[in-house]
């Protein structure tokens, strides 16, 4: 099956920390530069928080497509 990349941001409320899908980027991330988020901000869909974009709290995972159909 063929993987795809999606990006996400960690939740930086200590009392969360979720990770959810980052809404700023839906293309190819095979050549990711983390430089390009910064100062970008977004909100938790768990706890409402506005999150700020770094190199500490974001990720790249590798999904197989079913797991990407569940998260949509």
């Amino acid at each position: 099956m063929p993987k795809n990349k999606v990006l996400e941001i960690c939740c930086t409320n200590p009392n969360c920390k979720k990770w959810f899908r980052s809404p700023f980027f839906n293309y190819n991330l095979d050549n990711f530069n983390a430089n390009g988020l910064k100062g970008l901000r977004s909100q938790c869909p768990t706890c409402g928080n506005m999150i700020t974009a770094s190199k500490k709290n974001i990720r790249i995972r590798s999904l197989i497509n079913d797991e990407l159909d569940r998260i949509s």
